[in-house]
């Protein structure tokens, strides 16, 4: 029984692996190597990643240009026979719902050019992670080709 199992192994390994060896032994060029290696890289990915969150902290500072509107609303039912404010007994009847809906609006007129400076703080971080991206990309460029 072990013979069999040994000789089925053999077949599958010899007989329906090869044809799979023979592109995985195929030698990459140096644009694939390339390709792959800035793919790959986790230091160039957090770099990338770095830039999508700083374009964020951009749009968030940048919110605060545009005018701000809150809309609040809601419903309730009350017992109408429940005690006055004051706690004591009333011969005035007691509201039994109450409702409220407000709608209210801010927009920013001058704050001493604390925004404009924050979104260019923040324009300039996304900058400068962008040049960082760049300069990783020539690291692991340089790493591979050497390697090559």
């Amino acid at each position: 029984m072990l013979f069999l199992s040994l000789a089925v192994a053999w077949l599958v390994f010899v007989v329906a692996v090869p044809g799979t060896w023979a592109a995985a032994d195929r030698a990459l060029t140096l644009a694939e190597c390339l390709a792959l290696a800035w793919d790959k890289n986790p230091g160039l990915g957090a770099a990338r990643e770095r830039i999508r969150e700083l374009t964020a902290d951009y749009e968030a500072a940048r919110a605060r240009f545009f005018p701000r509107v809150t809309l609040i609303s809601y419903y309730q039912r009350v017992d109408p026979n429940r005690l006055s404010p004051g706690g004591a007994g009333t011969t005035q009847k007691l509201f039994g719902r109450e409702g409220l809906t407000s709608l209210t609006g801010k927009q920013l007129i001058f704050d001493g050019l604390k925004t404009y400076y924050a979104t260019r703080a923040a324009l300039l971080g996304v900058k400068a992670q962008e040049y960082d991206v760049a300069r990783a990309a020539d690291e692991v460029t340089y790493v591979v080709t050497e390697a090559f």
